[in-house]
């Protein structure tokens, strides 16, 4: 769920960027955002973050009308387009470890401590779902737009300009599409937690509608696995996200393979 961070990992990429007052506006509610989560976490008051003001900063670090429209613009700013991601990206981060530093049981033993981790950060996903099912989605939105982008972008570089730095971020940006698809497929078959329908709806959708665009990133291999894992979750899981594990299986079982995808 929350390993986003991961997608943001290429580099030297090019994609589209939005209007400068849109960013600069944006890094300002990003910033206040911030602001207003660490006081809360100071105060230990999650009801802090339940005023008309931090909705209304969800609201604009979710506006995907405003922010992402010029994604369908030729490429022109990969460091704007970038900024935008990372900045959702920080917003979400803050929520998941939401009073989490300092609170995690002290112990010795490394699996364990990742373990009570897990199940913080699990806690703040029920408690934040109202705020994540609006950010999760923008996030995905905003780096699928640029992958059809990259692909063209490096099926243009000549010999020797596919570096290690940008062969190393699409290897990276596979790693979090992976850990992005098994959170979702998770969401589908978890009926042992609280979250709520409309949530698991928001996620699964939005994981469905851009399946296409992050399967063309994939080796064949690695889509196989996402196909039959999501098959089998249609299978097995609640019949009112089948529609969705279903579109997200037929989106991986394609393997037609261009530029990116080839990419070792």
């Amino acid at each position: 769920m929350f390993w986003m961070l991961s997608l943001l990992a290429w580099s030297g990429i090019v994609s589209s960027a939005p209007p400068a007052e849109a960013l600069r506006e944006y890094r300002e509610a990003a910033s206040r955002f911030s602001s207003l989560v660490a006081e809360a976490e100071a105060g230990e008051k999650v009801a802090q973050l339940r005023s008309p003001e931090f909705k209304k900063l969800v609201e604009i670090l979710s506006d995907e009308q405003t922010m992402l429209a010029a994604s369908a613009e030729p490429e022109n700013d990969v460091e704007a387009d970038l900024e935008l991601c990372g900045i959702t990206n920080n917003a979400i981060v803050s929520l998941a470890i939401f009073d989490i530093r300092g609170n995690i049981p002290k112990t010795d033993d490394q699996q364990e401590s990742m373990s009570n981790f897990k199940v913080m950060m699990s806690r703040n996903l029920l408690v934040f779902q109202d705020e994540l099912k609006e950010l999760q989605p923008f996030l995905i939105r905003c780096l699928a737009k640029a992958v059809s982008k990259v692909d063209r972008f490096l099926g243009s570089l000549g010999p020797g300009q596919l570096t290690d730095v940008r062969r190393r971020g699409v290897v990276k940006m596979r790693t979090g599409i992976l850990m992005t698809y098994s959170s979702g497929l998770a969401i589908a078959n978890d009926t042992g937690t609280a979250l709520r329908v409309d949530y698991r709806t928001a996620f699964l959708s939005v994981l469905a509608e851009t399946a296409e665009a992050y399967a063309s990133m994939m080796p064949l291999p690695e889509r196989k696995k996402i196909a039959e894992a999501a098959g089998s979750a249609a299978l097995s899981g609640d019949e009112q996200y089948q529609a969705y594990l279903i579109s997200i299986a037929r989106a991986f079982r394609n393997e037609e393979c261009s530029t990116i995808c080839k990419i070792e």
